[in-house]
């Protein structure tokens, strides 16, 4: 009966889970704005911290599963939660990197938490350098991007620009010496470097249509710490 019940709990937990990650993902819009050198990021994550481990870049720990919930401590305090709980934390990932997280829990064992929500990321003063990315970096958020940019205008936070409608494609500007620079509907645009202090972007793009005057892309924007 025990296993039964366990088998139920885990069972009500997962299930609440992809119902999280379903409705961040249909009420959660990514945005990129470029203001005056600050960019800003917003999509769904999800995060889990192993027992007696910290959230990478944050004071958040996982100290022990009890009876009540998921012991965390935040800004060392003490703080028990049960699934549906929520879990913030704001602070710094760099020195010109800013986090703001709108967790909440999906599940709990005597091992990790898991959580799902939302993450705000504000870059200061970006100035983008092309450059490696790390292939793992200890602290990054995988939020979707959509770009809709006007011919002689520049992919904020990256040193793309968009150059317009050619017989060959669209004509894709800043790529490294020697790069073809032209893309068709459906094709893939990656580029890579520092933005600022402390923040790293990767971004995976695609290219959604193009016309003489402007292009439209979507996909992933991965901001690192480093």
């Amino acid at each position: 009966m025990r296993l039964l019940d366990d088998h139920r709990a885990r069972q009500r937990a997962w299930l609440l889970r992809c119902l999280l990650i379903i409705i961040l993902s249909l009420l959660t819009t990514a945005c990129v704005r470029n203001d005056h050198g600050t960019l800003h990021y917003s999509g769904p994550t999800e995060e889990s911290i192993a027992v007696g481990q910290t959230l990478q870049g944050t004071n958040v720990r996982y100290v022990r599963e009890t009876p009540d919930g998921a012991e965390l401590l935040i800004d060392d305090q003490r703080a028990v939660k049960r699934i549906g709980d929520f879990v913030g934390w704001q602070g710094s990932l760099g020195r010109d990197f800013q986090a703001d997280l709108g967790l909440r829990v999906v599940y709990y064992t005597a091992d990790k938490v898991q959580l799902a929500g939302t993450a705000d990321l504000t870059i200061n003063n970006a100035s983008p350098v092309p450059g490696a990315f790390p292939e793992k970096p200890i602290v990054a958020y995988r939020v979707p991007v959509t770009y809709n940019i006007a011919r002689g205008d520049t992919i904020p936070g990256t040193t793309l620009t968009y150059e317009g409608k050619t017989e060959q494609g669209a004509r894709i500007g800043g790529l490294p010496p020697g790069d073809y620079p032209y893309r068709q509907a459906a094709d893939s645009l990656v580029w890579s470097g520092r933005l600022a202090d402390g923040a790293l972007l990767r971004v995976d793009l695609r290219v959604v249509i193009f016309t003489e005057q402007r292009i439209q892309l979507a996909g992933i924007a991965t901001l690192a710490a480093g």
